[in-house]
């Protein structure tokens, strides 16, 4: 039996090589797309100042995303997917929501909001000023209500009663992100309790 150590790349398929490459590039450019928007504006970032930023050519660019309103697309896909996982959680918990469970939810949650508004402030940016944009950006606000709304279905709640507490436990989601937006400083540890009650008021009727 051969015991020669192997180098950990040695059995990595090429394939998968140019794969994690391909993946890097895509991100690096997202990262410098990110920063040249919230520091110049969309309008006024052109493609090759993103791929230059990135370390890649402009042809480079146009082989991850034909046009720059599909790499702000592409932002949007990223934060509604983030959204997606979270909602999916909470539509999950509904049936059984209490304190611990709601508690835990929010923090998970309220820990993404750091990574999750230099993003959300440049899909606004360009939401403002492309009517395509904010269509997208629109879905994920209506996705989350609907995924709450199907989870409080599912444990009994009536349809109408349903999708009147998944719009108020939304917003609130919503009006508070929009808050750390403007104070990232805000204390969501501090904030959190509040929260947690006001949800299970609209999850659970207030059971604990």
């Amino acid at each position: 039996m051969d015991s020669t150590p192997q180098h950990p790349s040695a059995s990595r398929p090429k394939g998968n090589r140019r794969s994690l490459q391909r993946a890097a590039t895509r991100q690096a450019l997202i990262d410098a797309a990110c920063q040249r928007f919230i520091r110049y504006g969309y309008n006024a970032t052109r493609i090759e100042d993103i791929a230059r930023d990135a370390g890649a050519s402009a042809a480079t660019f146009y082989l991850h995303f034909p046009t720059k309103r599909d790499l702000a697309s592409e932002l949007v896909t990223i934060v509604r997917d983030d959204g997606i996982a979270r909602y999916e959680l909470l539509s999950d918990m509904a049936s059984h929501a209490n304190a611990r469970t709601v508690d835990d939810w929010l923090r998970g949650t309220l820990e993404r909001w750091a990574d999750m508004a230099p993003l959300v402030q440049v899909i606004e940016q360009v939401a403002a000023i492309d009517p395509v944009i904010n269509d997208q950006y629109q879905d994920i606000f209506d996705d989350g209500k609907s995924r709450v709304a199907k989870g409080l279905e599912l444990s009994g709640v009536p349809r109408p009663d349903a999708e009147r507490r998944a719009l108020l436990v939304i917003s609130l989601h919503h009006g508070l992100f929009r808050h750390f937006q403007r104070d990232s400083s805000m204390n969501l540890d501090a904030v959190r309790p509040v929260v947690r009650d006001m949800w299970l008021v609209a999850l659970a009727g207030g059971a604990h």
